[in-house]
């Protein structure tokens, strides 16, 4: 059986967008970069000729709420002003191609939170048999702690187009981490994600120790144990996760994956992938149609 490919839109959006930045096309007289929409469109139908089921995840357009948690969230990256210049049209582009649906929510949340409910929580209501796996086209870690229960072992992967490589979640953990793969969400939050803007929480914590208390999985199962344990309460790594347990809780749920609705995403009545083709100019996609 076929993997269901996911491909998280962000991530391949973005990656266009600066891949192709020297396309662009006229009109109106300014010129329109188009090089976010040529390789999202380009990457796409690569992956619908090799795959039967396409999925494209977007972001849900409420505000998340990770950002009333720390309102500094993400807050390091700096954007192109005309980044988001075709990224709507590149969705309804995306949903045009024969094949690919475009999923998101209704509710607030991110596109790596529309993967992990596409995958989980519709797996649990009986849609996939024990065959299935997934191909994720992105490269949120976020997603890693997906297979944090054992259904989902061995059936989630990052794809690589370009080397046509599917690599096990499990193995990105092991050699990224060196956890279980329950620990892997108790292991970055204490280390935080400066990519998001996340800071850890205790500077220089030894990866070693780390390691071993990641079995405990949760913060509050960490503190839970360290008030009964005399010999983990003497630790002195145990006691600076602890003593900033307020900032390592934050950590903790700002990374962890939402389960949200799942809804999808339709172009307007009579706009086709020929319309956006024609409409930036873009005739050598012609042959990936």
């Amino acid at each position: 059986m076929q993997p269901t490919v996911i491909v998280d839109f962000s991530w391949i959006y973005h990656r266009a967008y600066h891949t192709f930045a020297s396309l662009t096309f006229p009109s109106e007289g300014k010129l329109i970069k188009t090089g976010s929409m040529y390789g999202v469109i380009r990457d796409l139908s690569s992956l619908r000729k090799r795959f039967d089921k396409v999925k494209v995840a977007i972001e849900p357009k409420k505000n998340d709420k990770r950002y009333e948690l720390v309102s500094e969230y993400k807050a390091g990256r700096k954007r192109p002003d005309d980044l988001y210049d075709l990224y709507q049209e590149t969705i309804y582009a995306a949903s045009c191609i024969p094949g690919v649906s475009v999923i998101t929510s209704e509710e607030s949340g991110e596109a790596d939170d529309v993967i992990y409910s596409y995958i989980k929580v519709q797996g649990q209501e009986g849609y996939y048999d024990s065959w299935d796996v997934f191909y994720i086209f992105g490269n949120d870690k976020d997603l890693l702690q997906i297979v944090s229960e054992d259904w989902l072992r061995n059936r989630v992967f990052f794809f690589h187009l370009k080397n046509d490589e599917a690599v096990r979640f499990e193995h990105h953990i092991e050699k990224s981490f060196g956890v279980d793969p329950e620990g892997v969400l108790f292991f970055r939050s204490v280390v935080g994600d400066s990519s998001d803007n996340i800071a850890s929480v205790v500077p220089r914590f030894p990866r070693k120790k780390l390691r071993e208390f990641a079995k405990y999985e949760t913060p509050s199962e960490f503190q839970n144990r360290f008030r009964c344990d005399s010999e983990l309460s003497k630790d002195k790594h145990a006691r600076l996760l602890i003593e900033n347990y307020g900032k390592w809780e934050i950590n903790y749920k700002i990374m962890k994956l939402q389960n949200l609705p799942i809804v999808e995403v339709k172009a307007p009545i009579g706009k086709d992938s020929n319309y956006f083709v024609k409409k930036y100019g873009m005739r050598s996609l012609r042959r990936f149609r």
